[in-house]
Order: structure tokens, then sequence, then C-alpha cells
């Protein structure tokens, strides 16, 4: 899930959706999505990014996931 600035990647809104997008990817059964392709509606989330644009005032984008398996996974916030 993307945004225009940091400030809204510390928004705690934002990283509750963050988690439900995680959530909804890996219940879905699309092993990965993106590269040109619509994430939203493949994951039927499209309603919900529109709420969440309107409710944090940013611009926010679903642009690809892919399901990974192992033991240990690390995140990077630039």
């Amino acid at each position: 899930v993307n945004s225009e600035t940091d400030f809204v990647a510390k928004n705690a809104i934002f990283q509750e959706f963050v988690q439900f997008v995680a959530d909804t990817a890996l219940k879905s059964s699309v092993e990965k999505a993106g590269d040109g392709e619509d994430v939203c509606d493949i994951l039927g989330l499209k309603s919900e990014l529109e709420e969440k644009t309107l409710t944090i005032g940013e611009k926010l984008s679903i642009r690809r996931f892919a399901k990974i398996s192992g033991d240990c996974v690390a995140s990077y916030t630039h």
C-alpha cells in the first residue's frame, strides 16, 4: 500500500488498513498481482481504498502483492 508522505505511513488508520489489505491478500486464492493489474479489483477492495483515501485526505494506492513463504519477513520504510 502506497501513500504520498511518510506522515500518513505512520498514521494508525493507515497502518490498520495496510494490515486489512495484507489479511485480505493472504485469504485470496491469487498468489500475486501488480505490474499493471488493478490490485483493488482483484482483491475486491476498491470501495475500502476510496473510503480510506477520503478519511486520511491523501491519495493511497495498492500497487502489488505477492504471497511469500519462509521463516522471517522484514519491512523497510523509506
